[in-house]
């Protein structure tokens, strides 16, 4: 089982490394892969060359896996633009434009990414020059270089489709420089971080040398040139077999590093790295060094450095191949493949990549927010009218419960009083049909009391009516008159 799959994705075939592990981790390089794509595959479609990726994949026990991809550099066009120097907003449009001016194919067409160059130094600080040099300043002050790079549209949708119907995650996909570029950073210890900038890292000290790479195949050489940690131009050749590979290498060094003179005075190449099988790659760096230590472009002890990528030593990659061998092909094939590789182990990203490229950056539109504040504001409004309305309410509710429970408390108090009431209402009318009998029962309870009467018997009648009672009783007297 594989969790990376870094491949070189050619015409009709496809070199590439396998490797487990985690991302921002060490990686643990398990196969080689070198297969050629039939004849009905290479221009049929995805499916089925899907169907013959994953039995290819299935023989090597690898079921799904996430898939570095990198085209080579004769596969793409890569164009050096100048833009205006604008924000990430408009540079991709910018970009666009330009590629759709100096392209024969629709714009529809193309896959379109970019690089963002470093500076040019003095662009921005025109110090003491003359009239026209100033001018020159002035623009180059005001206008960003570019490093376009643009692939059939179908190719990429192609490879992508292909990639999904196979069970491999589509990762990136890029172009050998790119990819390979990585070998150079780890090599050199800067290979820490994202590798997408803004391109605004060069300065004065360093501008005036630049590094060379060499991809160096069995057949064919990809060089790109590298200001820091930037490719600032690429491009391939055809390489020759027998003596004449050295003369056309050093013929193809000479005229980039010519080319780049013309935009940038005063450069000099300070170090070369060859990418390639030691044992193919050292005669032909023997000789180019020796016409480099006479050339008028390069530092006078100009090193050239073999990397072979096989044997490429790094703290971020644990080699334990099962089949390291290749069929006929020199290792620097897998150079692109050793990059996706170290970029994936290092946690960084491919500065250019055609599944995912540089887009304007997505603004949200204000009337949202504007429209969703809004809509807060009369919700708030809404829930305080709704919590004012019901605590009023339910402060009315509280208030009549308290009545009900006062007028309750009332009712059962009168309930308790009520035969008092009767009895004092009884009383009333009786004082109201003849009030002297009170009298009289007080004056007669007053003569017992003082013992001038005493009743043996006594009986009270009233009358028919009841508006009237008879009192008789029997008893003695002190005297007559009582």
């Amino acid at each position: 089982m594989a969790d990376w799959l870094a491949i070189d994705w050619e015409a009709n075939r496809i070199c590439g490394l396998t490797a487990t592990g985690r991302r921002g981790g060490t990686l643990t390089v398990q196969r080689v892969l070198q297969w050629r794509i039939p004849s009905d595959g290479s221009d049929g479609s995805p499916e089925k060359t899907a169907q013959w990726l994953r039995d290819e994949l299935a023989a090597v026990g690898i079921t799904k896996a996430h898939a570095l991809v990198s085209l080579p550099r004769e596969a793409v066009v890569v164009r050096l633009l100048e833009v205006p120097d604008a924000g990430p907003e408009e540079l991709p449009e910018l970009v666009k434009y330009q590629v759709a001016a100096r392209s024969t194919q629709r714009i529809e067409e193309l896959a379109i990414d970019y690089v963002l160059l470093p500076r040019r130094p003095g662009a921005a600080s025109p110090g003491t020059e003359t009239e026209s040099e100033s001018e020159a300043t002035e623009t180059a002050a005001n206008t960003r270089e570019v490093l376009a790079v643009t692939a059939p549209r179908s190719v990429v949708e192609r490879i992508y489709r292909t990639c999904e119907l196979a069970n491999l995650e589509p990762t990136v996909l890029t172009i050998t420089p790119f990819a390979a570029n990585w070998m150079i950073r780890d090599r050199r210890g800067g290979a820490s971080g994202s590798s997408r900038s803004t391109g605004d890292r060069s300065d004065g000290a360093t501008a005036k040398r630049v590094a060379l790479a060499i991809g160096h195949t069995a057949s064919r050489l990809e060089l790109w040139v590298l200001e820091g940690d930037h490719v600032i131009q690429t491009h391939s050749t055809a390489l020759p077999t027998g003596p004449d590979a050295a003369r056309t290498l050093f013929a193809e060094v000479t005229r980039t590093i010519v080319a780049l003179q013309r935009t940038r005075h005063g450069l000099k190449l300070g170090r070369v790295w060859l990418l390639g099988q030691s044992e193919h790659a050292e005669p032909i760096a023997r000789a180019l060094q020796q016409r480099l230590s006479g050339s008028a472009f390069a530092d006078e002890n100009c090193p050239v450095e073999l990397l072979d990528p096989l044997r490429f030593p790094s703290e971020r990659l644990q080699w334990r191949l099962v089949d390291p061998t290749l069929d006929g092909e020199d290792t620097g094939i897998l150079a692109a493949a050793v990059g996706l590789l170290l970029a994936t182990a290092h946690g960084g990203t491919i500065e250019l990549d055609l599944w995912h490229p540089h887009r304007p950056p997505v603004r949200r539109a204000r009337w949202p927010w504007i429209a969703g504040a809004a809509a807060a504001a009369v919700l708030f409004g809404l829930i305080g009218s709704h919590w004012h309305r019901s605590n009023l309410l339910q402060q009315r509710q509280d208030r009549l419960q308290a009545e009900r429970t006062a007028i309750d408390q009332t009712r059962k108090a009168l309930e308790r009083l009520k035969p008092r009431v009767s009895a004092v209402q009884a009383v009333e009318q009786w004082q109201a049909r003849d009030p002297d009998w009170l009298f009289r029962l007080h004056q007669l309870t007053t003569l017992q009391q003082n013992h001038r009467l005493y009743l043996t018997d006594a009986s009270a009648t009233s009358s028919a009516r009841g508006n009237s009672v008879r009192l008789q009783g029997r008893g003695r007297a002190a005297d007559d008159e009582d």
